[in-house]
Order: C-alpha cells, then sequence, then structure tokens
C-alpha cells in the first residue's frame, strides 16, 4: 500500500518536476535574450551598453549590446571591433569569456559588439542589427578594423568579401597565421586571389554592414563539428596578438596568396607592382636591344610575324563570333533556367570557338601548305601574351603574377623548338587558369554567378583575350604536326581526337567540381496563409484629425512571439505616410514600411500622419514550425477605404 502511494505521489508531482527543469533552461527568444547576455557579462565583472536596433519607435524592441575597452597606450589610435552574434554568443560562453578576458589589457581600444539578430535569414524580411547605429557611438580620430565571428557556420573558412567589398591584404594575411598557427590550416585555399571588383557575389551581412562605413572587416567562420572550443578561442587570440603586432595597415586590396601546407607566401600590390616594373624596364631593354644591336634577330622578327600576322584579328574574331552565337543558343535552350551550372554557358562558349578557330587552322595549314612555319607563330603568341599581360594589370594588378606565367611560356615557346615542349606549355597555359576559377566559385553564390554569367558581354571580349594565346599555342602544335602527317584524313582524326580529350576535361570537372547550388545564405521555405479572421495576426487601426491632420494610429498583436513582423502601407498614388516617429523606408513611390526587428514584442503600437485615409495595409507575421527548414507566415490586409 505504502509503494502504491509513493507510485501515485511520484507520477503526480512528474509534471511539476519536469516543468521545473524546463523552467531552468534559458529560452533565447525576444528581448529576453537582450537581458540574458546582459545579465551575463554584468556578472563578469563588464559594463554592457545598450544599441538600439531602430533609433526612433515608441516599441520596446530588442537590442544589441556593445563593450567598450580603452587602450592601454594612450597614443595608440587603432580599434578593433569583434561582431558576435548575440545568440551564438550565449551558446558558447567560454569563448567569449575568452575573448573578452585577452582584449581587457591590451594596447590598443577595442570593442565586442553583441549582434541581435536571426539565426536563420527570411526570404522578405529586412534585418536590422544595431551596427550602423553603434558605428556611430565610436570615437573620431581611431583607425577601425572589424572581426566578424561566426560559431555555428555550415563550415569552417576565412571569409574576406562580400559584393564588392574586400578585405586588405594585411587582414586577410593575420587571418592566414591564425588559422595556420592553430592547426587549421586544411581549411584555408591554397591559391588566394584578393580582387576589389564586381566577380564577387556572397553576401555577407555583417561584412556589408562594416564596409558600407569604410570600417574593413573578414570573417572567420567556424563549424562546432570541424572545430573544438579551445581552437576556437586560440584563432581568436592568435589574430588578436598579430592585430597588436601588425605595423603596416595599408589598405592594400590588390594582393596574391599562395599557401604551400603551413606556409604561405604573400605577395602585395606594392612587391606586385615593383615586379611589373622590373618587367617593363627588362621588356624596353629587349626592345632596344632588338631594334639596335642585332639587326639580324630584328630582321627575321619581323619577317616571321609579316607572315602570319593576320591569324591574331581571324582567330580573334572567330572566337568573338562563336562566344556570341553560343551564347544566343545557350539562352534559348535554357529560357532563364538557373538549373545548370555556374560555368556551363562559358563551356559550351569555349567548345565551340575551339571547333571553328581549329576548323580555320585546319582549312589555313592545308591550303597553305609548306607557306608556313612554327616561328612566326611563335612570334605571334609572345606578342598577344605580353600585350594581354598590361591589358589585364590596368584591370587589376593582382592578376599580374597569373599572366607573367602565361608570358614566361609564350618565351619558352620562342626559345624551345621541340614539339612535345610546346605541347607542356599549351597545357600549362590552360591549367593556369584553373585555380583561379576554383577561386572565383568558392567566393561566389552559384545563382548569382550564373546569372552574372548568362548577362554579361563584358565577359566573352575578356575569356577571348584570354584564349587568344592559348589558340595561336595550339596552331603552333598543329603545324608542326602537318610537316610531319602530311594525310589530311590523318590530320583531320588528331584534331579531333584532340578535341574530345578536351570536351571531356572541360565536361568531367564542372559537372563534378563545379555541379549544384552552392550559397552561403540559405532560406528556409516558407508557407503563406490569409489570417482573416486574426488568430494569429491582429491589425486594429484609428484615424482621428488634429488640427486638420489625418494621424492614424495602428495596433498590431500576435498571440505568441513571432520571429519577424511585417508592417507595409500602399496608397492609391502616393506614400500614405508624411511623418511618424516610429522609423519607416520608402520602398516606392505609393509603399513605405515600418522598421521592425526580429523577435518584437508580442504589442506594438504605430502612430503616424497621412495626407488621406485611402490605403491598403498589410501586416504579416513570421513563426517557426516543427521543422527547422520550414516557416510559415499569416497574412492580414485591409483596404482603409472599405471601413
Amino acid at each position: 500500500m505504502n509503494s502504491f502511494k509513493k507510485i501515485f505521489s511520484f507520477l503526480v508531482c512528474l509534471p511539476l518536476l519536469i516543468c521545473s527543469l524546463y523552467a531552468q533552461i534559458p529560452s533565447y527568444q525576444g528581448r529576453y535574450t537582450c537581458e540574458a547576455m546582459e545579465n551575463f557579462l554584468l556578472k563578469q565583472n563588464y559594463l554592457p551598453e545598450k544599441v538600439e536596433l531602430i533609433t526612433n519607435t515608441s516599441n520596446t524592441f530588442p537590442y544589441s549590446i556593445a563593450v567598450n575597452f580603452a587602450a592601454k597606450d594612450s597614443n595608440n589610435h587603432d580599434n578593433l571591433i569583434i561582431c558576435i552574434s548575440m545568440e551564438q554568443a550565449l551558446h558558447n560562453q567560454d569563448i567569449v569569456k575568452n575573448i573578452l578576458t585577452d582584449l581587457r589589457y591590451r594596447n590598443f581600444s577595442s570593442s565586442v559588439i553583441f549582434v541581435y539578430d536571426l539565426s536563420r535569414k527570411l526570404m522578405r524580411v529586412r534585418n536590422y542589427n544595431g551596427i550602423e547605429n553603434f558605428l556611430k557611438t565610436l570615437e573620431s580620430g581611431k583607425k577601425n578594423s572589424a572581426l566578424i565571428i561566426k560559431l555555428d557556420a555550415n563550415s569552417t573558412e576565412l571569409i574576406s568579401n562580400s559584393w564588392n567589398y574586400s578585405a586588405p591584404s594585411w587582414m586577410i594575411s593575420n587571418g592566414f597565421d591564425a588559422f595556420i598557427n592553430n592547426g587549421l590550416s586544411d581549411y584555408l585555399p591554397v591559391y588566394y586571389l584578393n580582387q576589389l571588383t564586381g566577380l564577387v557575389f556572397n553576401n555577407e551581412s555583417y561584412f556589408t554592414d562594416f564596409s558600407n562605413q569604410n570600417i574593413p572587416a573578414i570573417t572567420f567562420s567556424f563549424k562546432s563539428d570541424d572545430v573544438q572550443s579551445e581552437q576556437i578561442s586560440n584563432t581568436i587570440t592568435s589574430y588578436i596578438d598579430l592585430f597588436e603586432l601588425s605595423e603596416n595597415r595599408e589598405d592594400d586590396y590588390h594582393s596574391l596568396l599562395y599557401r604551400m601546407g603551413s606556409k604561405k607566401v604573400l605577395l602585395s600590390e606594392y612587391s606586385i607592382l615593383k615586379a611589373l616594373i622590373i618587367i617593363i624596364i627588362l621588356s624596353l631593354f629587349f626592345i632596344f636591344i632588338l631594334s639596335f644591336v642585332n639587326s639580324n634577330l630584328k630582321n627575321e622578327a619581323w619577317k616571321e610575324i609579316r607572315k602570319d600576322w593576320f591569324t591574331i584579328p581571324i582567330t580573334l574574331a572567330i572566337t568573338l563570333f562563336a562566344f556570341f552565337i553560343a551564347k544566343l543558343i545557350y539562352n534559348a535552350v535554357m529560357k532563364n533556367n538557373m538549373s545548370g551550372t555556374p560555368f556551363g554557358l562559358v563551356l559550351f562558349q569555349i567548345l565551340l570557338s575551339s571547333a571553328l578557330v581549329s576548323i580555320f587552322y585546319w582549312v589555313e595549314v592545308s591550303v597553305r601548305k609548306k607557306d608556313y612555319g612554327e616561328r612566326s607563330i611563335d612570334f605571334l603568341v609572345l606578342i598577344v601574351t605580353f600585350v594581354n599581360q598590361f591589358i589585364f594589370c590596368l584591370a587589376d594588378i593582382s592578376l599580374f603574377p597569373l599572366f607573367m606565367v602565361v608570358c614566361i611560356c609564350s618565351t619558352l615557346s620562342l626559345i624551345l623548338k621541340k614539339n612535345w615542349f610546346h605541347i607542356i606549355l599549351f597545357i600549362i597555359m590552360i591549367l593556369i587558369y584553373l585555380p583561379y576559377v576554383i577561386l572565383v566559385y568558392n567566393s561566389t553564390d552559384s545563382q548569382s554567378l550564373r546569372f552574372f554569367i548568362s548577362r554579361s558581354y563584358t565577359l566573352i571580349f575578356t575569356v577571348s583575350l584570354i584564349l587568344l594565346p592559348i589558340y595561336l599555342m595550339w596552331f603552333r602544335i598543329l603545324t608542326a604536326i602537318r610537316k610531319n602527317i602530311t594525310r589530311k584524313r590523318h590530320f583531320a582524326i588528331i584534331i579531333s581526337s584532340t578535341y574530345l580529350l578536351v570536351f571531356l576535361a572541360l565536361f568531367i570537372p564542372n559537372y563534378t567540381k563545379f555541379n549544384g547550388n552552392k550559397t552561403r545564405i540559405t532560406y528556409p521555405k516558407t508557407i503563406t496563409e490569409n489570417d482573416d479572421s486574426g488568430t494569429k495576426i491582429d491589425v486594429n487601426y484609428s484615424t482621428k484629425d488634429v488640427l486638420g491632420q489625418a494621424v492614424t494610429t495602428i495596433e498590431i498583436q500576435t498571440p505568441f512571439s513571432a520571429e519577424a513582423v511585417i508592417l507595409q502601407l500602399t496608397g492609391d498614388m502616393v506614400i500614405p505616410v508624411i511623418y511618424s516617429d516610429d522609423e519607416y523606408t520608402i520602398d516606392s513611390t505609393k509603399t513605405v514600411s515600418f522598421k521592425i526587428p526580429s523577435r518584437p514584442p508580442q504589442k506594438m503600437k504605430f502612430v503616424f500622419g497621412s495626407i488621406n485615409t485611402k490605403y491598403k495595409i498589410h501586416a504579416e507575421a513570421f513563426y517557426k514550425t516543427a521543422d527547422t527548414n520550414e516557416y510559415r507566415s499569416y497574412v492580414k490586409e485591409i483596404n482603409t477605404e472599405d471601413q
């Protein structure tokens, strides 16, 4: 009987016990997240400062938090900003403790901003993280730079660009050293080209926020399954140490970096510029020798060049023609379908142009018979590669080492006369671009890259110029083969077999290495429903006349905490809002949206003055579902003219 009572008592108390256990688990939602972060910092004897996400508002929105440290050396004007998601920081408190402890006694000033933001980005939802407001509070006269830390990323990597913004070379070099010093070199690329160009399509939100304010930034991305917490802390500490020791922090955005195991070689913009000047001087000296010292060499060179000079414009014209035709065919067949590989169009253009160029070379060699020579083509390859080098260096000086290798190959082709040497040089001239292609692919969003390639006409001229010396080298190889193989059938078989090998060499990597949709930002699926009954989002409004002006109050209420809320007003002819104490953005000539950060309070109120009382209110609330990759949004719309 006693045992029965004990069991009965236990069963009665079990629900209360479970509730008490779950009550002890922190629920990092909305403003409670901010308060939990604030309490954690206060317990560690730090002074947290609130950073409002929305400056002007009558609602109690969440906020970001900053901790500032003064410089130990008053003459030091450097300021390091470390940016961490507040939600990630609360789940990695040991790492945060180590960062704050390490920054406390440094010679330079520093700030750690814990950004309030959604861990999953939602389509159509704007994010307000307070970074811009935080940067306004920084002391003037400081040289700021930012380190962004991601602690729950999909991959471990160093990210140095976002859209057309890029980190300077010294930050990338320090980042590489920090990763290498802590055993993370396998997560770094072997070849790293730092370009300030429009060929970078990935969008790192925090990175862009800092770069928009002219503050250089770099991102350390860590996947918890790959890296231990201690390793993450040590990597961040290493970067902070290197930041303090760095003296040369020039804004160098054009550099080249090679990693060989745990060693790296950095070619800065200054060193590349010096090498370019040396090459120009040597080239002028070579031309002087050719023109005035050795008249026989000069006569031989011009004699050979005059023999086949027309091959250059014809090859370039055929390549451009093939690229334009291939682009029209590809876009007509695909019809804006973005399911193919990012480089599918470029490969199709290369295959079509190489086929047409090979036919032209076959006809030229067959018609002219012995009235051609490999020597003349060697000179043409040399001229084209040197012209290409200076054209692309004017576009971006960091490309100089890449095209310098191609120039060396063309120079060797003039010196070495055996055909198998030229076959090797031909292969090298192709493979030298492969690391750059891989780098572009790894640094970009696949869909954006695919869209750019399918729409860009500048790329047609760029790739055509790159292929020109490669095609001329192929012509040089064919001329040597034709001297040994006189039968046209055998010669055609060799060309066809080579073309098949090129096709396989392009096709296989394209569908193994570059296949699929690669993106750093993945949006979860959102299912939208109308909520006319107001069970998931309730919207009420009232308008009154104040001194002849229509003043409207909109009240929004959600039954429980939503991940995000959108409030949008659309007028008939003009925007319906002329002033408001709550911040808003003008989306178009007829539409405005009020700024609402993620996970807002359940009750919100917006007051504004309007020109007329006829407009549409669009309110939408986003909620999580049991499936982590799926959200539900509930929409309620009201036409005020119908009321």
